[in-house]
């Protein structure tokens, strides 16, 4: 049996083939309602996934239409270059990444930010360890436990 895991934005299984999982299933989410969050989320409690690689993502707040997410990096974790059909913007928290959109490349640091229009490839490598602040419209359910 191959077993998937999770690595940057897509999946990984573990015979190396990569494979995109949005899928758009707001109308049967797991055979029921698409779940939201909770209106307050203290990120120092709230639980911290760990995608392997160097790589670990907390939700920060969701429902149907959005989802933020706090991705941290160590440095020279792979964000691997993929596309998906969701709106993308990424904010640099902290740290220093290599990133690419469509056939561009440009090194963002702190403060800096980038955005990713539906189906357009992407992918980030960091340079020095640090944080992304994702937000996705609409939500990306295959990130939901």
């Amino acid at each position: 049996m191959t077993k998937i895991i999770q690595i940057g934005y897509m999946h990984k299984n573990t015979a190396g083939a990569l494979r995109n999982t949005s899928a758009n299933k707001y109308h049967n989410f797991k055979g029921k309602s698409m779940p939201q969050s909770q209106p307050f989320i203290n990120g120092q409690t709230h639980p911290i996934e760990d995608l392997g690689d160097g790589i670990k993502r907390q939700l920060m707040g969701f429902n149907q239409q959005i989802l933020m997410a706090k991705v941290f990096f160590e440095q020279g974790a792979v964000g691997y270059v993929h596309q998906h059909y969701h709106t993308q913007v990424a904010y640099v928290e902290s740290g220093e990444f290599e990133v690419q959109v469509g056939t561009e490349k440009k090194i963002l640091k702190g403060g800096d930010c980038f955005f990713v229009e539906p189906n357009m490839e992407h992918g980030a490598v960091c340079l020095k360890t640090g944080i992304l602040i994702d937000v996705f419209s609409p939500c990306r359910e295959d990130f939901l436990p």
